[in-house]
């Protein structure tokens, strides 16, 4: 499975919402491309754009009084247009005739997918189209045209979102002749640091978390870069009855808990991850001889509890208890894992105490019956993956954390009704 391309098209002065069409986009495993971000320095912008309509497998066209270019006089250049919406709707309609020549009438396989999201022309159905129609002579009257939060400057995270989502499950099952994908889907998710691979999807929110700068990240891009993870694996779902995955986490330790939680073992994913000495798998039964785990109550009335995992060698337990002073509520007990090995895991012995660890916090909220367990942790990404995987029907809230120098802060809370 190669990458999924999409070219998003908007003018100038529509940039705020054309970087969150980017965003969402990202978070959902599409490679966006979108004019300065995409192209290198020293060659023409025009050049560059012609070969992204030719290369895109959908083109989001963010089409709005600007990019219509309605305040501009006649005969003056319109980017947008010229360059990208209206070549694009050429190629397609040139697509579609060789797909009826060949006698193929599936119209999800029609290249590209045109999505154009309309704002500030009016009703979208009516007022919208009229518009786009009398600028391009183009007539989008039967596409896909996503419902745009009213009012503002621009469209809302919530709408970008929505438009991503549907992006990628116009693409997918296109992409694959309509069928049912049989083969392991490569996953490569990315937080920190720039992914590598070129096959699969890739889900970038590097720039979102700022990974490159060591941050741990917002909570509220935390959330949104879940909902992302989210809807991949309702539309990966759909169309891999096997549900195998091999994922590559490049991410914070939150990323990777999350990443396992969505593709967790009750909604029957088979993980392979891939790690620093190798693919971890769930299910191992390597020796855990090493594997300390106890767990030290305190306050026996209260709803929250704490999981405090190192297996690298970190101060986990002190700066966790800095953490657990702070708070305004008090915690029934912590429980605290540790790793005594003198060598790095190895994949069995990762996927092994992923296993032991997670029976653990199980056992223990079965136990305790908290509302909320909060989670800090100091461990390989693969690990993290593991951990979530098997974190499945626990009925509590996931509050995680991130180091931020000699403290930690708060990053994703994953709610106890996450499908």
């Amino acid at each position: 499975m190669t990458a999924l391309v999409a070219l998003i098209s908007y003018q100038a002065r529509d940039l705020p919402s054309a970087e969150l069409l980017h965003e969402e986009m990202s978070m959902r495993g599409l490679s966006v491309i979108r004019d300065r971000v995409a192209f290198l320095d020293g060659r023409r912008i025009e050049f560059e754009m012609s070969e992204a309509v030719e290369r895109c497998d959908a083109l989001v066209a963010y089409l709005t009084p600007n990019s219509l270019y309605l305040d501009q006089q006649p005969g003056r250049p319109r980017p947008a247009l010229d360059f990208e919406f209206q070549p694009a709707m050429q190629r397609r309609r040139k697509h579609i005739a060789e797909l009826r020549s060949l006698g193929n009438d599936d119209t999800s396989a029609i290249r590209p997918v045109v999505i154009p999201v309309l704002f500030g022309l009016g009703d979208p159905r009516t007022d919208g189209v009229e518009a786009v129609r009398q600028a391009t002579g183009e007539n989008i009257g039967s596409l896909w045209l996503p419902s745009i939060s009213p009012g503002g400057q621009g469209i809302l995270s919530e709408d970008a979102a929505t438009i991503a989502h549907g992006t990628l499950a116009a693409l997918l099952p296109a992409r694959h002749g309509g069928s049912v994908l049989t083969k392991p889907i490569e996953l490569q998710i990315a937080t920190r640091g720039t992914p590598s691979a070129s096959r699969g999807l890739c889900i970038d929110a590097t720039a979102l978390m700022g990974g490159d700068a060591r941050r741990p990240g917002e909570p509220r891009d935390w959330t949104r870069f879940l909902r992302g993870l989210a809807d991949v694996g309702q539309v990966l779902k759909a169309h891999s009855p096997e549900r195998r995955i091999l994922i590559t986490p490049q991410t914070h330790l939150s990323g990777a808990i999350a990443i396992g939680r969505v593709f967790h073992q009750a909604s029957g994913w088979q993980l392979q991850v891939v790690g620093r000495h190798g693919t971890a798998r769930p299910g191992n039964t390597a020796d855990t001889a090493d594997l300390r785990m106890s767990w030290d109550p305190e306050d026996p009335g209260a709803r929250e509890m704490s999981v405090e995992i190192d297996l690298i060698g970190h101060p986990v337990y002190e700066i966790a208890r800095d953490l657990l002073r702070s708070l305004s509520t008090s915690v029934r007990g912590r429980l605290q894992v540790s790793w005594q090995g003198a060598n790095d895991l190895t994949p069995d012995q990762t996927s092994a105490i992923a296993d032991s660890v997670a029976r653990e916090i199980r056992a223990r909220v079965t136990a305790t019956r908290p509302r909320v367990v909060h989670v800090m942790c100091a461990t390989p990404a693969d690990f993290a993956t593991l951990l979530g995987h098997r974190l499945t029907a626990l009925e509590v809230d996931l509050q995680l954390y991130e180091r931020s120098g000699d403290s930690y802060v708060p990053s994703l809370l994953i709610p106890a009704n996450l499908p």
